[in-house]
């Protein structure tokens, strides 16, 4: 299966308290799931310039790496268990780069993955309750 999401960031995150957040975040969007990923065994990297984050035995597919770096880079989830653990990082991503964070997946906004994984995201972040994921042509954006 080839279910994937793709973004690119325009240039680096430069901002401590920015990057922070979304390391934050990333974690605690793994730890309010329901989904089993290496977070929980200790192999998961949150660190100044990388997360990493895959599912695990069967449920694993491609490592999703988001980057601090200026980079464009993709995820093949192949709708895997952790498919919303990665949905939900990319948009809290764009919720604090906005405009610097280009998003676009081969499932659409209002797909019943991408509600759950903004419900996710709401759930386990400071992202406000009342934004919501829309799609344009130049991507999602989170308003």
């Amino acid at each position: 299966m080839g279910y994937t999401h793709y973004w690119s960031t325009e240039s680096d995150i430069a901002a401590d308290a920015v990057w922070n957040r979304i390391k934050a975040a990333a974690r605690s969007i793994c730890a309010n799931s329901n989904v089993v990923t290496k977070a929980d065994t200790g192999l998961e990297r949150f660190d100044w310039k990388h997360i990493d984050i895959n599912g695990v035995d069967d449920d694993a597919h491609e490592t999703f790496l988001f980057e601090r770096s200026a980079h464009s880079s993709f995820c093949k989830t192949a709708r895997k268990p952790y498919d919303i653990v990665v949905a939900a990082i990319l948009i809290y991503a764009k919720y604090e780069l906005g405009d610097k964070l280009t998003l676009h997946s081969d499932g659409d906004f209002d797909d019943a993955e991408w509600q759950a994984a903004l419900r996710l995201c709401k759930l386990a972040t400071e992202l406000p309750t009342y934004r919501d994921l829309h799609e344009d042509a130049s991507g999602f954006y989170v308003a």
